[in-house]
């Protein structure tokens, strides 16, 4: 009776450790041939069926690099029944040949299996058009010119962006003036989209005239690393609407654009004054006076010239506001002058 007990569990015991499960897949590589990087995203089901007499469980499924993502069952096959693998490569930003391979790990046999994934990635041409990069947004430049706009008008400039990560990416504006209106269209760019920054420049609430430079901030945020910024330079000249003003035209004439000081000692200013003439028909306006550092300090006498009169351009150097020996500094008059909306004197010195 014993002995009959003890040859039972044995048959048991040796039916037990025989079941197992066996995975068994239809093929263990694939070529994805040459494609374009435009294409972001490939991917290839690697079938598989448990050839078993146990049920297959995938402990695991491991890539060689992040550029490459596995996905498998998570439930047990039971013995006879089929499955999928599907492996996805990221091609974009990565163009060249590729040979990438997945460990699969089972309860089965064999225990582990080697997937193979290869191809060729041809580069996106536009790589070479898109050479500012800000944490994986690429942009063309960072710097552009909206021309002239007439005060009081509205003016609008897009340029484009394109996502070339892996990730999702969410553009956020910052650091704009008043008078700009910054877009990102859309504001989330998923992996290899491509999208616009709108800005609106409103030059109506721009309380300034002649050449501008603006400045704003873009950044690119993605769930797996800092956010990264970048400056925009946005460059433009704010204009007279010059056909409003019929026959009546002024004209400007500046005594002279060259101004040499000499040799200057001490620390007390130095002044002089230039004449500013206008020999047209209509009133001359003067819109703006500026200089190209605090070295020099410029004004005038009077903001409307009548025809025939004039005015008187005040410049004063200030040795002690000055970095360097030699002063070559740029004084600008804005003027409603058609011809010579924007005068530039020229100042220069030298300092002991």
């Amino acid at each position: 009776m014993k002995r009959g007990f003890l040859l039972l569990l044995s048959i048991l015991f040796c039916i037990g450790s025989f079941a197992q499960a066996k995975i068994e897949f239809e093929e263990l590589t694939h070529d994805f041939g040459t494609f374009s990087e435009d294409e972001v995203f490939v991917n290839h089901a690697f079938k598989f069926k448990n050839t078993g007499n146990a049920p297959l469980v995938i402990v695991k499924a491991k890539a060689t690099c992040g550029c490459t993502v596995p996905s498998y069952p998570k439930a047990p096959i039971a013995p006879g029944e089929s499955g999928v693998i599907d492996v996805k490569y990221s091609a974009i930003g990565r163009p060249g040949a590729f040979n990438k391979s997945v460990k699969i790990t089972t309860n089965g046999t064999p225990a582990e299996t080697n997937l193979i994934i290869k191809g060729n990635v041809i580069s996106n041409p536009d790589n070479d058009n898109y050479k500012y990069f800000i944490n994986g947004l690429k942009l063309k430049s960072i710097s552009y010119d909206m021309g002239n706009i007439i005060k009081g008008d509205k003016k609008e400039l897009q340029f484009d962006t394109w996502n070339s990560s892996d990730h999702t990416l969410t553009i956020a504006i910052s650091n704009v003036a008043n008078y700009l209106k910054v877009e990102a269209l859309p504001a989330k760019l998923n992996p290899g989209e491509r999208g616009k920054i709108k800005v609106t420049y409103d030059s109506k609430t721009c309380n300034d005239w002649g050449s501008q430079i603006d400045e704003f901030l873009i950044s690119a945020e993605r769930s797996d690393s800092r956010t990264m910024n970048k400056k925009i330079t946005i460059n433009s000249k704010i204009t007279e609407d010059f056909s409003k003003q019929g026959n009546k035209r002024p004209s400007a004439e500046i005594e002279k654009v060259l101004i040499n000081l000499g040799e200057v000692s001490g620390i007390n200013p130095t002044n002089c004054e230039v004449e500013l003439k206008n020999t047209g028909n209509g009133n001359l306006i003067i819109r703006k006076v500026s200089s190209s550092a605090q070295t020099i300090k410029a004004n005038i006498n009077h903001t409307e010239i009548k025809p025939k009169g004039s005015a008187k351009l005040s410049i004063s150097l200030n040795p002690t506001k000055s970095k360097s020996r030699i002063v070559n500094e740029t004084v600008t008059i804005i003027t409603n002058d058609s011809k010579n909306s924007e005068i530039k004197v020229q100042v220069t010195a030298s300092l002991k």
